[in-house]
């Protein structure tokens, strides 16, 4: 099977999936209908400091639309660090439409010792109060107090819910590209990358299909010496998720890779796999426990003949992943346990561990760890020549090993006043 073959069928394959997928239009009759939320929202807050997926979870209520024009608020999330290391939040309200007559600014300020956890909940807090004003005048309004009284708004088995009169059916589309450089007289260095993603989130399913491309090019000249290296990536997936029930989904994924480093020509992999969340799903901005497995196979063809001689295979492989995430009020953490092998050949895997932990001792201490480390046995993919010593020094070829790791660690305390809320951005930029 050639390159353009693999392509092809890989393309019109996603194609026929994506359409067929669109069209059905099935919901099972234990999924909320969202046509009785009370009031859309467009939130304007680019950054992760304002927790939008939190506050679209928590806030089951209201819409969070994509489309500020057909919002009834437009929500926007100003921040700035104030003095006492926290931050001076700034909530704006503009009412869309008929109610554009309704206009409110809500500020509150957060200190320095709080923990993402607290700050969010604070968030929270006068989101959901600022929104009540412009919820009353919706028709929809006698199902709430400052949450819905509506119990479907618990039931629902993903996070959040899509209006129906979207006409895009919850459809988001993203492209980027970028380029950045640098060198000197010696030795130049220029990076390109495109990347897109088609992505349907609903409470029934997940639906994502993404391609991208990206090249790293080193060049040098030096004591007479010149020198040109190249590392291409290509890759392109599709995954489709399916919710079973409050703790339990099932899913399938395809990806095809195209990676000069790690001696891949042409990498095809279909993976079936189930998931069991030991919380209920929609707890899972707060605490999420979830085990997994996949089954499935992977085809290569290789750019060089491998240490085992091949220069085409295919093999069965399957995983078991362990992931957890916990924000309790004194921080946060993140567990993680991968393992990757191939089923014709046990002793041919990888195993992964990853550790988070971010948290508050005592007042202004503070302890951030970050690490992770894999044990590596199933380098099938490893060229036969090796890489010269130039490819290892600049990264440019996959080498042999059989662990790899990483790890961060700091420690800080901060003291002295907690109730300083005054912001100064005079020469903000010099510093």
């Amino acid at each position: 099977m050639n390159n353009c073959n693999i392509r092809k069928v890989f393309l019109f394959s996603a194609i026929f999936f994506l359409s067929g997928k669109s069209m059905a239009g099935s919901t099972p009759e234990h999924f909320p209908d969202s046509s009785r939320k009370s009031v859309k929202v467009f939130l304007n807050c680019p950054n992760s400091w304002c927790w939008q997926d939190y506050l679209r979870t928590q806030t089951t209520w209201a819409y969070f639309v994509q489309d500020q024009f057909v919002a009834d608020v437009n929500l926007r999330i100003n921040s700035l660090e104030n003095g006492s290391g926290g931050s001076q939040y700034k909530l704006i309200f503009e009412g869309q439409g008929r109610i554009s007559h309704l206009n409110d600014t809500v500020g509150f300020s957060t200190n320095g010792i709080q923990t993402d956890n607290e700050v969010r909940d604070v968030l929270l807090k006068h989101v959901q109060l600022g929104l009540v004003r412009y919820a009353m005048q919706t028709e929809s309004h006698d199902v709430l107090k400052i949450s819905s009284t509506d119990s479907s708004d618990r039931e629902e088995v993903g996070q959040g819910s899509n209006p129906v009169e979207d006409p895009f059916n919850a459809w988001v589309y993203n492209i980027s590209g970028w380029a950045n450089g640098d060198g000197q007289k010696s030795n130049q260095n220029l990076s390109l990358g495109f990347w897109s993603a088609a992505t349907q989130i609903k409470e029934t399913h997940k639906l994502k299909v993404s391609c991208s491309y990206n090249t790293r090019i080193n060049r040098y000249d030096y004591l007479d010496t010149r020198g040109t290296y190249r590392v291409d990536n290509y890759r392109s997936s599709l995954m489709y998720v399916k919710s079973l029930n409050q703790n339990w989904s099932a899913g399938f994924f395809n990806r095809w890779n195209r990676n000069t480093f790690d001696n891949l020509a042409n990498s095809l992999t279909n993976s079936l796999a189930i998931e069991y969340n030991f919380f209920p799903y929609r707890e899972s901005q707060t605490r999420q426990l979830t085990a997994s497995i996949f089954a499935g196979s992977q085809y290569n063809e290789y750019f060089e003949t491998t240490i085992y001689l091949k220069n085409r295979e295919w093999r069965p492989q399957g995983s078991f992943n362990v992931m957890g995430s916990f924000n309790p009020s004194w921080g946060s953490a993140s567990l993680g346990l991968s393992s990757l092998f191939l089923l014709d050949d046990l002793k041919k895997n990888s195993t992964s561990l990853n550790l988070s932990i971010s948290a508050r001792i005592f007042k202004g201490l503070s302890v951030s760890l970050d690490g992770s480390f894999s044990f590596i046995r199933n380098q099938i993919n490893l060229p036969r020549e090796g890489a010269s010593i130039d490819q290892v020094l600049l990264s440019q070829q996959v080498i042999a090993t059989n662990f790899s790791y990483y790890f961060y660690v700091s420690l800080n305390y901060r003291f002295g006043s907690i109730f300083n809320n005054v912001v100064n951005t005079r020469f903000n930029n010099e510093f």
